[in-house]
Order: structure tokens, then sequence, then C-alpha cells
């Protein structure tokens, strides 16, 4: 997890490295948002991010766009790599039964996010001009500043920040005897993810867990490990936030 987390930073350094930002800054950034991550909510987080480089990137608006591109990374890489372990064909219907999916649903999920996502391309089209504008202006100055090698390299290390967390919850599950593939642990740390974006608890907390074991479950790994990593998983997580929100309070006391 401190690797991922070392591994994000240089991303971000990356992000940021038209505006001369220092990497110490960017590594700091993450650090910082972890603790709010996990004892507040990613919302905050994310809100300390765009607040903590505004200084470095001289506006609002840019900020939110280094910050929404390093977010929208992160989930397109854990799509891409999960989406190894899908059935290439959606039709393979035994294979998703296989994983204790119900299809009728499954199908119903992707109708309903086609509409959604249609009814808010029509929203922006027709409503959003206006409000998108100052943003568009922010992301057209940050993309002007990217380079391909940049480009290259934030997606390596993104791809890289989503294995370390696999390989650490993968690692666990082998500790408490379970077995599970690395392929499969990917397509399982996207429904984690994607589950741990609604706000719903503190710090996700909860529902990244029920997530990882009914995950776990699909492929055949017992209640008890499964339970036993979800935990494992978040004590480490929350000693690395923990430390990190500590020497940023002392930071602030000594400055």
């Amino acid at each position: 997890f401190v690797a991922s987390r070392l591994i994000e930073g240089i991303r971000l350094h990356l992000l940021m490295s038209s505006f001369r930002s220092p990497l110490r800054l960017a590594l700091e950034v993450v650090l910082v948002s972890t603790f709010f991550n996990n004892f507040a909510a990613s919302v905050i987080g994310d809100g300390y991010r765009i607040s903590a480089i505004k200084p470095a990137t001289g506006s609002w608006q840019t900020s939110t766009i280094v910050i929404l591109v390093e977010r929208l990374l992160g989930l397109l890489t854990l799509l891409l790599l999960g989406l190894v372990r899908v059935p290439l064909v959606i039709g393979d219907f035994e294979a998703l039964q296989s994983w204790s999916v119900d299809v009728d649903r499954l199908r119903y999920a992707i109708v309903g996010l086609v509409i959604a996502a249609a009814a808010g391309g029509f929203f922006l089209i027709v409503r959003g001009r206006r409000i998108l504008e100052p943003v568009l202006t922010a992301a057209r100055q940050f993309a002007s500043g990217l380079s391909i090698f940049r480009d290259f390299m934030a997606v390596v290390l993104t791809v890289l920040t989503q294995l370390a967390i696999v390989a650490m919850v993968f690692i666990l599950v082998l500790a408490f005897g379970g077995e599970v593939g690395f392929l499969e642990l990917l397509l399982i740390m996207l429904i984690v993810f994607v589950a741990a974006f609604f706000p719903i608890s503190i710090g996700s907390l909860g529902v990244r867990e029920g997530a990882m074991v009914i995950g776990l479950g699909w492929f055949g790994v017992g209640t008890a490990v499964a339970v036993s990593a979800a935990l494992v998983s978040r004590v480490l997580m929350y000693a690395c936030a923990a430390a990190a929100g500590a020497w940023w309070a002392l930071r602030r006391k000594e400055g």
C-alpha cells in the first residue's frame, strides 16, 4: 500500500511537470490526502489535493482538471485491467452464471448506465456550455503542457499503482490460506473501487470490505479468508493514513 502511494505521488508529479512543481509537493499531497480519504471522505481528500496544488497550478480550475485527470486515469486503468478477466463475448452467460451473477440484472444495469450517460451528455450540450467554459479553458491550458512521454509514463505509473494494491490483497488472501487468481482479483478490485466511489460511509468503511468479500466469494474464496483479508487490508490502509495525518498535523503545528 505504501508503494502504491509513492508511485501515485510520482504520477501526480508527472502530471504537474509543466508547472515546475517539486516532487516533494506531489508526494506530500498524495500522502496527506490518503488520511482524509480514509478518515473522512474521498471528496474531502480530493478537495485537499486541489487546494494543495493550487499555488503551483495558479488557478482552481487547472487544479481541478489535474485531479480529475488523475482520478480518470486510475478508474480507466483499473477498468481495463478488470476487463481482462471478463468473458470476451458478452453472450457467454454460462461464465457469468458461474460467477453467481444475475444476467437480467446485469442487462438492466448496462441499459441504465447507457441512459444515464446519454442524459448527462444531453445536459452538457444543452445547458452546460457556460458552466464548463472556464473548466474547458483550464483543460486546454493543462493539455498544452503535456507531452507524449509524460502521458505514457503517467499511464504506466497508474498501472503500477493499481497492480500494487491488487498485489497487497493477493498476498493477504494467500497468507490466510485462500486461493484466487491474480486476473480474477483484478476484476474484484474493479468492483471494490466502483463500490467505494459512492460516499455511503466515512472512508467507504464497510462498503469496500463488503464488496471485497462478495467478489472473493464469487471465485470460491471462503468467507473467513475473505473477511480476514479485507479487514487486514483496511488496517494497513488506516496505519498508513494515520501516520501521514500525524506527520501533517506536526508540520502544521511547527509552522
